[in-house]
Order: structure tokens, then sequence, then C-alpha cells
């Protein structure tokens, strides 16, 4: 595999447009020791065109879908997409004690059950009509790009998101887990979690959380010397590292939503 790509719609209801952006993650992209600035003193960040209202909890449902085409466990699978979730909003990270960023941003999620519905996502990538349902989970969709790794929708008027929708790609997309269902690793080094990880297998809750960065208003962020925040364009195989947050991460979060005390 020499890389994979992100798609990412942004679905404008009031102006009546979508607009459709596709990211290239090369697998040979370095992100380890020395490639890019550190992520925890690296403030850099970008935003979309539209957010959730402060203060807003967003429930969401899980599909599961062709998760038995992950290779993983149906507890790793829905704990990976959990996980994922939670590291957004939780602002949980990697650089400071706690591993969380304090103040949280006021900006919450709740898991409300299963659905039988997949994400809004069309075979061809194309999003569907928003309905009323935020669900993230799995699918094979042969007829998107071979590259495509994941996808998400996003729906909102006037600047204000009303639903969000993430796909993560099963059909000829391989991945890989360290860590069980909803389980964080107690500061255990990422080296020493992905060792076991086989070749070209890509990190689920990794990938989740910086697409649900995306569905929270963030875009990404370029250049090299910030290949190391969440919300970079870059990732790689056996790599976790997007699965908590850096410095500017943080900050546009706080930038959208604020203080929940202030």
């Amino acid at each position: 595999m020499n890389g994979a790509n992100e798609l990412s719609l942004d679905v404008d209801l009031a102006a009546g447009t979508v607009k459709v952006s596709e990211r290239t993650f090369p697998d040979s992209t370095p992100i380890g020791e020395g490639a890019g600035r550190d992520p925890c003193g690296d403030s850099a960040y970008a935003l979309s065109t539209s957010h959730w209202p402060k203060g807003t909890t967003i429930g969401w449902r899980y599909y599961k879908g062709t998760a038995e085409k992950t290779g993983l466990a149906d507890k790793r699978a829905f704990g990976a997409v959990a996980t994922g979730i939670a590291h957004a909003t939780d602002a949980s990270t990697n650089c400071v004690k706690g591993r969380r960023f304090r103040p949280k941003p006021d900006i919450g999620q709740r898991y409300e059950g299963p659905t039988s519905a997949p994400p809004g996502i069309n075979d061809n990538g194309s999003c569907e009509e928003k309905d009323g349902v935020s669900s993230l989970g799995w699918a094979a969709l042969p007829d998107l790009s071979p590259s495509i790794l994941a996808a998400t929708c996003v729906w909102h008027y006037n600047g204000v998101t009303q639903e969000s929708d993430i796909l993560l790609q099963t059909y000829r997309k391989q991945w890989w887990t360290a860590a069980a269902s909803g389980e964080d690793d107690d500061g255990e080094e990422a080296a020493d979690r992905m060792a076991g990880c086989p070749t070209g297998r890509y990190e689920p809750a990794a990938v989740v959380t910086h697409e649900s960065l995306h569905a929270l208003g963030l875009a990404h962020i370029g250049g090299a010397e910030h290949a190391r925040l969440t919300m970079s364009p870059f990732t790689r195989t056996c790599d976790d590292g997007a699965a908590t947050l850096g410095l500017g991460d943080y900050k546009g979060l706080m930038k959208l939503y604020g203080d929940p005390n202030a």
C-alpha cells in the first residue's frame, strides 16, 4: 500500500452547494522522531466553514456494517470509533499531565446506540440527504477511489453544523489497533503499542480522531513542519500519533467552542 486518501464533503444547505476535498496521505511520509515540530509546542490550526453551536452534546450512532472485514474483533472495531470521537471532544493529549488539555472545549458527545442505517455517503462518495442522525461506522464501497481510507460528510446551514457522518472504508483496506475497546494505554510508549502492527494496516482510532475534528469544524493544517498535529493531512500505516491532540488542534477547538465556564 503506497498511501491512502481522505474524502471530505461539505454540504452547504443554505447555498445549495457541495465542496469536495480530497487529500492524499502518502505512506512514505516521515512522521517519526525529528519530523515536524513538537506537537505540544505547535499552535497552528485552520478552521473550516461550519461548526456545531457551542455547548452542544452531539448524539451519534454506530454502524457496524462491514466491520468483520477489518480484521478486528467487534469490540475493538466499535471501541476504536468510540475512542476516536472521545479523544476529539475531550481534548485528549500526550502533552500534559492527566492527558487532557484544560479547560475542556464546550462541546460534547454522547453514544446513542447502534443503527442499521449506514453513514449518508453513497457508493460513489457523494452525500445523501441528511437524516437527522450523525452516524459513524464501516462500509465496503468498491466504487470509491481505490485509495480512499475514510470519508466525512458535514451538513450545515448558514455556518451551523446540523449533522455529520463518518465512514471508514473496508474494501481492500486493512486496519489494526493495539488498544482494547475504549481503553487508554496509560502512557505506554507509541512504539511499544504499535510494535505488533502488521505491515500495511491503519490505526482506526487515529483516523476517527482526525475525521471527528473535521466534523467539529477544523480544517487541515498543511506544511511538513506541522506534520505531527492531528489535523495534518499526513499519516502512515501503523501510526497512531493522530489519536491525541497537539496544541494547535486544541487551540482550534477552543477558538470554536471556548471554555464552558466562561
